[in-house]
């Protein structure tokens, strides 16, 4: 642990009223190897979301990387809304800790998983983004969740204007791209 890491100077456990009310486990893509070590660590999937990556890393003898990417995806399927492959698509977004996606835009966040993926997502992508990124501001104590503004569809009706006012860099014939964005795979 270096005090300079940007990614644990904001461990943040939730202050406010509010706490994720989900109670199914998250469901992470641990490699058989991985589930192993962390029974051997007697660390239960449902316990993961608590621990800090530091603790993570002492009892899994994981890479920081890895622990701030299984970290950050428990928590983040914590969130009302956010299942595994939303949770994926916020950390590729850079965000890790509640903290960083409490100063997130959904709008930008939108923008940038658009370009990224080549085709702009259903725009109920967009409203998943802004409820996540509400429940995180409640979580670290920056405001208080009104009602239903835990649920994503809570959002459709405040959608911005100018959330399509971005220029993709895709090829006309990108095809595959474009039909695969915005879809989640079931398992």
């Amino acid at each position: 642990f270096r005090a300079s890491d940007k990614w644990h100077l904001d461990v943040v456990e939730p202050t406010s009223f509010f706490k994720p009310r989900k109670k199914t486990p998250p469901k992470l893509d641990c490699t058989p190897e991985e589930k192993a070590t962390l029974r051997i660590a007697r660390i239960g999937i449902r316990e993961l979301a608590s621990l800090s990556s530091e603790e993570l890393q002492l009892r899994t003898l994981w890479d920081e990387a890895r622990c701030d990417y299984l970290l950050a995806s428990a928590k983040f399927q914590q969130l009302d809304g956010v299942g595994p492959n939303l949770a994926k698509d916020i950390i590729s977004l850079d965000y890790l800790t509640y903290a960083q996606l409490a100063a997130a835009e959904p709008v930008i966040m939108y923008q940038t998983f658009a370009r990224a993926a080549g085709a702009a997502p259903d725009s109920c992508v967009y409203d998943v983004f802004a409820c996540a990124v509400n429940q995180a501001k409640a979580i670290t104590g920056q405001r208080e969740l009104g009602k239903d503004e835990n649920l994503w569809w809570h959002y459709s009706s405040k959608r911005p204007d100018d959330l399509y006012d971005f220029k993709l860099d895709v090829k006309a014939d990108d095809k595959e791209t474009r039909k695969s964005v915005g879809k989640t795979k079931r398992r």
